[in-house]
């Protein structure tokens, strides 16, 4: 499992390492240039004779620029070095390595392949060849609010530059801990980061800006990097295949999960199934979907695998509050019951969910409107003594801690994190990127899906999977884990497939055992 880091947590991380393990920090700033040197060839190929640009700011971000631009010089680049900032503005390892670089382009013996340029206007750069690579050492982690003057009009020049754009550490202009952009942002086509990942780089903005991204190692202790206070994380497929349900040879249905689904009312059959067929999928053995009586003969031609049962229902064909003696007896058969997939709001469906919280203690799965009928009695969640894991989008989730919706957008990680500590439950806050946040405060970040799975029926069948892998697994984030990143998973396979643009949440669905099957 990969950590991820914010821009204080780095700077944490660099501290220690150089105060507490002596390392100094020239010595962690030449190891991030020759990393980012190797990863800039292995992703465009060679640099000799290339026209190189180099934006430089003043901090450390333009001293891995000076650095980097020596490299590049002794592998025969063209390499311009653009200081946008007064030099004597520099201090620390940036003016050593500014010095250095200083040093070279002055030696009357050297090769005239390095130029070391202060500008104070944009048009000064195009009495310049054309460059055909450029990277950005303006500001990395340093940038604070709007961008003006020389640095955004360089930006602007950039980001218009029909060439390949490299960003050291952080694409300039994007905050590296909340992935919110500035006025002006670096649009890179590779972004090389030093030691750990950003948060900024995977969430919000940062995906638009970051391009593909690397991660290069500094040299900074590997029991720093894995036992700070960093409670962040960034999934991969390593994590899910140590947590993959492993079956006997003696298994039967029943022994390898039970689930009872929730769900569906007069207009959203569709949610209940896609939700119980995903759950099935997941590898549970045994799914039985509790329904409106007047639909149970739809489902039951729609859901081959799936056991229904019809319930009592309201006039307007809801569940009804006459269900609740049934619906607890399939509650103790499962071994979890997911609540919510088209279940409706309907007053008395909501009077049903509210006793049924009161009276059972089985692990839950809540999606969708089994959330937002607990909007009024969130104490429900919070006082339940088994384990729950919800899965909110951000309008759902506004509704149960009163915070607007944008607000949780772009604050999802600390968010998540505050929300799952507060309710005491396993989070999963659907967008893009999901989060997963658990109890005690760890947060994960899932790396798979795409735009396409923005469709009606995508988060009713991950709430499927959630359930099915809980009831294999008997553990919240495990299941959590599995289900998000195994769904956004399934959604690539059909967007590579077909298209994103006409994805459907039976295209995911479709492809959940084509996700699974390559960890096995």
């Amino acid at each position: 499992m990969i950590k991820v880091l914010t821009n204080e947590e780095m700077r944490d991380l660099d501290s220690l390492a150089i105060n507490q393990y002596g390392i100094p920090g020239i010595v962690l700033m030449e190891n991030a240039s020759i990393g980012v040197y190797k990863e800039l060839v292995n992703f465009f190929g060679a640099v000799e004779k290339k026209n190189v640009f180099i934006f430089a700011g003043k901090g450390n971000n333009a001293g891995d620029g000076y650095a980097l631009a020596r490299h590049l010089y002794n592998n025969l680049s063209n390499v311009f070095v653009f200081n946008i900032f007064n030099p004597s503005e520099l201090n620390g390892d940036a003016l050593t390595n500014y010095n250095i670089l200083k040093k070279i382009s002055e030696d009357k013996l050297k090769i005239d392949h390095l130029h070391l340029i202060n500008i104070k206007s944009i048009e000064e750069i195009l009495s310049y060849p054309q460059p055909d690579l450029i990277i950005d050492a303006i500001f990395g982690t340093g940038v604070k609010g709007d961008i003006e003057g020389l640095a955004k009009d360089v930006i602007s020049f950039c980001n218009k530059s029909n060439v390949p754009k490299i960003a050291i550490d952080i694409p300039s202009g994007l905050n590296g801990s909340s992935g919110k952009a500035a006025n002006v942002t670096i649009k890179a086509d590779l972004t090389i980061t030093m030691a750990l990942p950003k948060v900024g780089l995977l969430i919000n903005d940062g995906p638009k800006f970051t391009g593909e991204l690397r991660v290069v190692d500094i040299s900074i202790p590997e029991h720093l990097l894995f036992n700070n206070k960093c409670r962040t994380y960034l999934l991969k497929n390593e994590d899910i295949s140590i947590r993959l349900p492993k079956r006997e040879y003696d298994s039967y249905k029943y022994s390898v999960g039970k689930v009872f689904v929730l769900a569906g009312s007069r207009g959203l059959t569709g949610a209940a199934a896609l939700a119980s067929e995903a759950a099935l999928l997941s590898g549970a053995g045994a799914v039985i979907l509790g329904i409106p009586e007047s639909l149970n003969i739809a489902m039951e031609s729609k859901l081959t695998e799936v056991m229904t049962l019809p319930l009592p229902e309201t006039p307007e064909l809801t569940l009804s509050v006459e269900a609740l003696d049934t619906i607890i007896q399939y509650v103790n058969w499962s071994d979890v019951t997911l609540i919510g997939p088209g279940i409706s709001q309907n007053k008395e469906t909501k009077k049903l969910i509210l006793s049924l919280m009161e009276k059972i203690n089985k692990p839950l799965v809540f999606d969708a409107d089994g959330l937002n009928n607990l909007q009024d009695n969130v104490n429900l969640l919070r006082n339940y003594k088994n384990d729950i894991i919800i899965t909110p989008h951000y309008g759902e989730l506004s509704r149960l801690i009163n915070l607007p919706p944008f607000d949780i957008a772009f604050d999802r990680v600390s968010i998540a994190r505050s929300t799952a500590k507060d309710f005491n439950l396993t989070i999963i806050l659907k967008g893009a990127p999901t989060v997963i946040a658990d109890k005690n405060l760890n947060v994960y970040i899932n790396s798979t899906g795409n735009s396409g799975m923005a469709t009606a029926g995508s988060g009713d069948v991950l709430s499927g999977l959630v359930a099915g892998f809980y009831a294999q697994t008997k553990n919240s984030l495990d299941s959590s884990i599995l289900a998000v990143y195994l769904h956004g998973l399934a959604g690539d396979i059909a967007k590579n497939n077909l298209t994103q643009f006409s994805l459907l949440a039976t295209d995911i669905l479709k492809n959940i055992n084509n996700a699974i099957k390559g960890f096995m």
